[in-house]
């Protein structure tokens, strides 16, 4: 079972290098409304969770767990909160913009807010989970 973490690396660092390349400029908003734009993302109308964070998810605990994984996923821990910064970046903050630290931190927390929110059932996890996300990015931010 250890194994799929080795096949899978490869592909979840090429994507990533090429996602953390794109630079679209958005709007910015308030907490709640990024908030609502990040759960609209991360869980479909039907409460499943996006694939990919699931993947993600998996291959960054699977790397914690093994160390003999670590190093295949790297660069991958180490840019932690680089697609993180692309949406708190569009925070409208009236004192200073987040940083790469405040996307670091963010994400690692995100990670557990997701959690949460799967322990709703599936039709209230996007709402559920927007509601965390708020509570988030207010007590992060405000």
């Amino acid at each position: 079972m250890a194994a799929a973490p080795k096949e899978i690396a490869p592909g979840a660092l090429a994507i990533h290098g090429r996602a953390a390349d794109w630079r679209i400029e958005l709007p910015r908003l308030p907490p709640g409304a990024l908030a609502h734009e990040m759960a609209e993302t991360l869980v479909d109308a039907a409460g499943a969770v996006n694939s990919g964070v699931l993947a993600l998810n998996e291959l960054m605990l699977a790397t914690a767990r093994d160390p003999a994984l670590r190093a295949e996923v790297g660069d991958l821990r180490a840019s932690r909160g680089e697609g993180g910064f692309e949406a708190i970046r569009r925070l409208d903050l009236p004192h200073s913009a987040p940083d790469r630290l405040d996307a670091h931190v963010t994400s690692t927390a995100i990670g557990g807010v997701i959690q949460a929110a799967c322990a709703a059932p599936p039709s209230a996890r996007r709402a559920a989970l927007s509601r965390r996300l708020e509570g988030l990015m207010t007590a992060l931010f405000a």
